[in-house]
Parts: C-alpha cells; sequence; structure tokens
C-alpha cells in the first residue's frame, strides 16, 4: 500500500523529490503487474508514459490518450510503427521500456492492466 501524501510530505525534506510527492496520484491509473511464465509476453491496456501524461496533464488542457500494447498475447509477435514526424512513436517505445523496467523493480506502472514475462534486456533506438 502507498503511504499517504501527508506521511511522505513531512518525512522528505529533498527539494528533488517534491514533484512527485506533491503531485496527485491517482491510484486507479496505476496497477500491480502480473507476470508469466511463457516467454515474451507483454499485455498492456491503457497504458501511458508516466512523465508525459503528467506533464500535459500540468501545463495543458488537452488530455493524454493511453493506449494498449500487446505483443505474443494474442499471437502477435511484432509490430510495426509508423506514422508522421512528432506522432509519438518514440514516446510509445520509452513507454513500454518504462512499464517493464518498473515491473521488474517490483513497482506499480501506469496502465489499467499489465501482464508480462520477465525480460532480459530492452532495445530502443
Amino acid at each position: 500500500m502507498w503511504p499517504s501524501r501527508k506521511i511522505l510530505s513531512g518525512t522528505i525534506k529533498d527539494p528533488r523529490h517534491n514533484y512527485f510527492i506533491e503531485s496527485e496520484y491517482d491510484a486507479s491509473a496505476w496497477c500491480r503487474p502480473k507476470f508469466v511464465d511463457q516467454a515474451g509476453v507483454l499485455d498492456i491496456s491503457q497504458g501511458r508514459h508516466p512523465v508525459v501524461s503528467r506533464r500535459i496533464q500540468q501545463t495543458s488542457s488537452a488530455e493524454y490518450v493511453p493506449n494498449d500494447t500487446r505483443l505474443n498475447a494474442d499471437d502477435v509477435r511484432c509490430m510495426i510503427i509508423t506514422g508522421p514526424n512528432m506522432g509519438g512513436k518514440s514516446c510509445l517505445l520509452s513507454q513500454v521500456g518504462i512499464i517493464v523496467v518498473l515491473a521488474q523493480l517490483g513497482s506499480f506502472v501506469p496502465a489499467i492492466q499489465a501482464t508480462l514475462s520477465v525480460f532480459k534486456s530492452i532495445f530502443i533506438r
């Protein structure tokens, strides 16, 4: 269970930590990932890039649109991601990488649901 914001605000005085502590934590937007024994499974429902979604929320009236990523869950082994410049391709790739790293660290992840296997490496261009 996450400690309450009030407790954290009183105990941590380092200003570098204030960004997370003073931000509103939406418990429904983060979930505990589920790990499976099958190799190469990546099933993320309504995943979000934690930094980009928070920045958009703070500086704009626009909303971050969550997205689903499914690899090896429905026999999909490869995705070809195309789109215009500044279309969010790199953001999607880094979002998936962040979710995988957070999950393997034992953290909650910015998604409604996440099922994945253990990954040995992450490659991104």
